[in-house]
C-alpha cells in the first residue's frame, strides 16, 4: 500500500511537471507568435496607411484628371461644334458622335441619324454612295445635298480600323462669294473700260468739235478772200463732223436705253432680201471710195422676217461701215442672203480685211471694244458699235457671230423668219432715198479717206 501510494504521488509529481512544461512551452510558442503577428500586424497597418496615403493621392490625381479630361472633352465639343461644317465619328461603321449645331444648317435631324450606318447615311442625304467617295480618294469637291439648296464637298477620314470621321463642308456660301467676287471683278474690268471709254468719247466729241471751229474760223478767211471753192469744202468738213457727233451720241443714248431696257423693237413682217439689197447698195457710194466691189447675193427674192426696220436698217449700216473702215482697198464686200435650217435667215457680209486675233474675237461684240485703239488713227469710233448691234439684233431674237481667217473676215446674222404668211400684214418697202442716205451719212460720218 505504501508502495502503491508513493508510485501515484511520483506520477503526480510527473505530471505536474509536465504540465508545467507544457504550459511553458505552449507559453514561450504563443509569445513568439503573438509578437511576431503582433509585429506583423504592425507592418501590415504601416503598410495600409501608407497604401492608403498613395491610393487617396492617387484618387485625387485620377479625379483631377476626370475633371481636366471632363473640361477638355467639354472644351473639344465646343471646337468641334463650332466648325462649320458637320463632323461625324463612326464606330464600327455606325455613327456615334456628331457636331449638333450644323445638323440644322445641313437640315438633318438627329433622331433619324443616331447609330446609322455610314453607307445608309450617305444615300440618305447625297446623290453619291460610299463607294463614289472612295473611288474618288475619299474627297468629293461638289455634290448637291437632297432635301436642300445646299452644296457641299465631303471628306472621309480612316482613324483606325474601327474608327471613320465623316466631314461635311457647305461651299454654298463659298460659291456665292465667287459669284460675288466675280461680278465684282467683272465690275472692276468694266470700270476701266469705262474709263477708257470716257477719254475715247470725249475724244470723239472733242476732235469734230475742233475741226468744226476751225473749219469755221478758215472760212471767215475764205469769205473776205471770196475764196467760195475753200468755204464749200469746210461747209462739207463741218457736216461730215456734225453727222459724226450725231453719231456717237446716238450710240451712246441708245446704248444706255438698251442697258436700261427701254429699247423695244418696233416688230413688222418685212421682206428682210429686198431691205438688205437696199440698204447694201445705198451704202455703195462709201464702199467705192476703198475701190472695194460691192456683190449683193440671194438665193429666193422673198424672205419675210418679223423683225423692225430700222434696227435692221443700222445694223446692216453698221457692218458694212466695219467693212468699209477695215477692209481691204481694192478688195471685195460680198452681201448675202439665204434660209438657214427653214425656219432661220441667215445675212452673210464679207470683206477682204485682215484677219482678226483669235483672242480678240471673243470680245470683238463686247461693250467697248475696239480693234484700234490709238487716237491718231484714219479709223475713228467709239467702240459702241458692234456691242449695239448685238443688242439690235438680239432683242429681235437673232444672233450674230464673226469668222475671221486670212482670207477675210465674215459676219454671220441669224434671225428667225416667218415660213407661213397666212392672213399676216407685210410691209412692203417704200424707200426714201434722203432719209436712207442720211442715215448712210451718220453711220460712215467717221470714216476719212483721202
Amino acid at each position: 500500500l505504501g508502495y502503491k501510494r508513493f508510485s501515484e504521488i511520483i506520477i503526480f509529481i510527473k505530471c505536474v511537471i509536465f504540465y508545467k512544461f507544457y504550459n511553458y512551452i505552449i507559453g514561450k510558442v504563443l509569445d513568439n507568435s503573438l509578437i511576431k503577428i503582433k509585429a506583423n500586424i504592425e507592418v501590415a497597418t504601416k503598410t495600409k496607411k501608407e497604401l492608403n496615403t498613395i491610393l487617396i493621392t492617387r484618387n485625387k490625381i485620377l479625379n483631377e484628371t476626370n475633371i481636366v479630361l471632363k473640361k477638355s472633352q467639354e472644351k473639344n465639343n465646343q471646337l468641334i461644334d463650332s466648325i462649320y461644317g458637320g463632323v461625324f465619328l463612326f464606330f464600327n461603321d455606325r455613327l456615334q458622335y456628331f457636331n449638333k449645331k450644323t445638323l440644322v444648317n445641313l437640315n438633318i435631324e438627329d433622331n433619324e441619324i443616331r447609330s446609322m450606318y455610314l453607307s445608309d447615311f450617305i444615300h440618305k442625304y447625297f446623290y453619291i454612295t460610299l463607294k463614289d467617295i472612295q473611288e474618288a480618294g475619299n474627297y468629293i469637291p461638289y455634290v448637291k445635298m437632297k432635301y436642300t439648296s445646299l452644296e457641299v464637298e465631303i471628306f472621309l477620314t480612316y482613324v483606325d480600323e474601327n474608327s471613320i470621321i465623316l466631314y461635311i463642308h457647305d461651299i454654298s456660301a463659298i460659291n456665292e462669294n465667287k459669284q460675288i467676287k466675280k461680278v465684282f471683278e467683272e465690275y472692276l474690268e468694266e470700270e476701266e473700260i469705262k474709263k477708257e471709254f470716257f477719254a475715247n468719247i470725249s475724244h470723239e466729241l472733242k476732235t469734230p468739235i475742233n475741226i468744226i471751229y476751225t473749219a469755221l474760223q478758215m472760212n471767215q478767211i475764205y469769205l473776205g478772200e471770196s475764196n467760195l471753192e475753200g468755204v464749200d469744202k469746210n461747209r462739207k468738213v463741218i457736216k461730215q463732223n456734225c453727222l459724226r457727233l450725231i453719231r456717237t451720241i446716238n450710240n451712246f443714248i441708245d446704248v444706255n436705253k438698251i442697258s436700261e431696257g427701254y429699247m423695244i423693237p418696233e416688230f413688222k413682217i418685212h421682206n428682210i432680201v429686198e431691205l438688205v439689197e437696199n440698204v447694201s447698195l445705198a451704202s455703195n457710194k462709201y464702199i467705192q471710195l476703198i475701190e472695194n466691189t460691192l456683190t449683193f447675193d440671194a438665193n429666193q427674192e422673198e424672205i419675210y422676217v418679223n423683225c423692225d426696220k430700222e434696227m435692221i436698217t443700222r445694223i446692216m449700216l453698221n457692218i458694212l461701215s466695219n467693212s468699209v473702215k477695215y477692209g481691204k482697198k481694192g478688195g471685195n464686200i460680198k452681201v448675202s442672203v439665204g434660209i438657214f435650217k427653214f425656219e432661220h435667215v441667215m445675212i452673210k457680209v464679207q470683206n477682204d480685211g485682215l484677219e482678226i486675233d483669235k483672242d480678240t474675237i471673243p470680245y470683238i461684240f463686247d461693250k467697248f471694244t475696239k480693234l484700234n485703239k490709238a487716237f491718231n488713227r484714219l479709223k475713228e469710233g467709239s467702240g459702241l458699235g458692234l456691242f449695239l448691234t448685238k443688242e439690235l439684233i438680239e432683242l429681235q431674237g437673232g444672233n450674230i457671230r464673226l469668222r475671221s481667217n486670212n482670207k477675210g473676215n465674215e459676219f454671220i446674222i441669224t434671225l428667225p423668219r416667218i415660213t407661213k404668211l397666212e392672213d399676216k400684214e407685210v410691209v412692203h418697202e417704200e424707200w426714201e432715198t434722203n432719209p436712207l442716205e442720211e442715215k448712210i451719212d451718220v453711220e460712215f460720218s467717221d470714216i476719212y479717206i483721202e
